[in-house]
């Protein structure tokens, strides 16, 4: 047989063949190697050394959690997983799931360069990507850390014109019960440059939801129109500043970014803009990252309407799209214009007898906070509705509240404004019934 080089000697686990030398990739909190299992199906082996002390207990529970639910949930643009072994023996657990040949965006941009020209072929992986995330968000999965070198590429042997794009690495995810009472979170964590607003908030007062995966999301398509940073990755870098950017040894996170502009009221810049002279799909493709990318979660688009925008661009490229509006002012940062249509025909996504139970029972000294603070609603509707009802606080907090409703339309509605009244209850500005009918 002769002599067989060290990088070539496999080791065993529990019916998978694993080439332990040979590392193709690193995800949260463990390394990745080529395996194959005694069926002959080639295998990524993922394991998580407990030893290293690196490891939380709740890294572990979380991915496993995904295992679980991503198990019995299979979708094209979610890394299938195969097996989930603990050895105790060895202090490992051993994740065994899909190989995809083409390694991660950056991997694959990198192989091929040329594709970065492709604008279609790019935002035929945009829309698979918000497809997968779409898939984790309706099933109550919070991936946390989606970025291009979380994003795999495999192609299919019998399409092989078409490459395939899958989320992976569940390490940072959060799987939601039945019996959750809410979608927000308080971890810090995530990778720094492609984390939204909210996650860089002083500790005890960070609060987010499943909006952070669409922020990331955007960054990662910003950063797919844009050209390779110097260490070729796919790196997202603001747009809005032009000739005023400043050179950084290293650059501030866009997330954080967005932050200090508001909380030090300094210039606001937009994070996206269009360029008339460059392509015209690639423009079309900004409009929605532009609306992925607000600074405010609850004007972001969810995951569905960003997948169903890049959809309709995808289908007509030469088409002019418009994004909804769901509430940003056009003087914030990343905000769509003002003049720039609601769809016709919009329906109250909640009614208005339950509008009114909110604003009964909110105590009129708090709403002015609540709506500035959470909801995002501008400080002119505020007074002027506070004016107009001197004599009649319930009608000033509903005619306040419906101005939100009226400015978010869709399924998700219900939800933000049921997250948004839940971070105000954590202040204790108002006690829970006040959205309990809302869960």
């Amino acid at each position: 047989m002769g002599d067989v080089p060290i990088t070539d000697v496999p080791i065993t686990v529990k019916g998978y063949t694993v080439w332990i030398r040979k590392e193709i990739g690193r995800g949260s909190y463990g390394s990745v190697y080529p395996a194959e299992h005694n069926n002959g199906r080639k295998s990524a082996a993922k394991k998580l050394d407990l030893d290293s002390g690196k490891i939380p207990v709740k890294a572990k529970q979380q991915e496993f959690n995904a295992f679980k639910t991503l198990l019995d949930h299979s979708h094209e643009n979610i890394v299938k997983y195969y097996d989930f072994f603990e050895l105790e023996s060895e202090n490992e657990v051993w994740i065994m799931m899909e190989f995809c040949e083409h390694g991660d965006l950056n991997s694959y941009f990198r192989k091929h360069p040329g594709k970065l020209e492709d604008v279609i072929m790019k935002l035929d992986m945009m829309c698979q990507i918000s497809s997968g995330l779409e898939y984790l968000h309706s099933n109550d999965i919070v991936h946390r850390d989606i970025k291009p070198g979380n994003i795999l590429v495999w192609t299919n042997p019998d399409i092989p014109e078409k490459d395939i794009v899958k989320l992976a690495d569940f390490g940072l995810c959060r799987v939601f019960g039945p019996d959750d009472l809410t979608s927000a979170m308080d971890t810090v964590c995530g990778t720094s440059h492609f984390k939204a607003p909210e996650t860089f908030k002083a500790t005890g007062e960070v609060d987010y939801r499943r909006d952070v995966d669409v922020f990331a999301a955007g960054l990662t398509f910003l950063a797919m129109i844009q050209p390779l940073d110097r260490n070729g990755r796919l790196f997202p870098r603001i747009e809005g500043l032009g000739e005023n950017a400043p050179v950084l040894a290293v650059p501030i996170p866009i997330g954080q970014t967005l932050l200090d502009n508001i909380v030090n009221n300094s210039k606001k810049v937009d994070v996206v803009v269009e360029n008339p002279d460059q392509n015209h799909t690639a423009n079309m493709i900004r409009r929605v990252i532009r609306k992925a990318t607000q600074v405010e979660p609850t004007w972001r688009i969810d995951a569905s309407k960003m997948r169903s925008c890049l959809q309709q661009i995808k289908d007509n490229p030469d088409a002019e799209i418009t994004v909804q509006v769901v509430g940003a002012p056009a003087a914030q940062l990343g905000a769509v214009p003002k003049d720039e249509p609601n769809p016709q025909g919009f329906q109250p996504a909640i009614p208005h007898s339950d509008i009114m139970q909110i604003a009964e029972k909110i105590p009129p000294s708090t709403m002015s906070k609540i709506a500035l603070m959470y909801l995002g609603i501008e400080k002119n509707v505020v007074d002027m509705a506070t004016q107009r009802h001197r004599q009649n606080v319930e009608e000033a907090n509903f005619e306040i509240l419906n101005s939100w409703v009226q400015k978010n339309p869709g399924p998700n509605a219900k939800r933000r404004l049921h997250d948004s009244l839940l971070k105000a209850t954590k202040k204790g500005l108002i006690s829970k019934n006040v959205y309990s009918f809302l869960k």
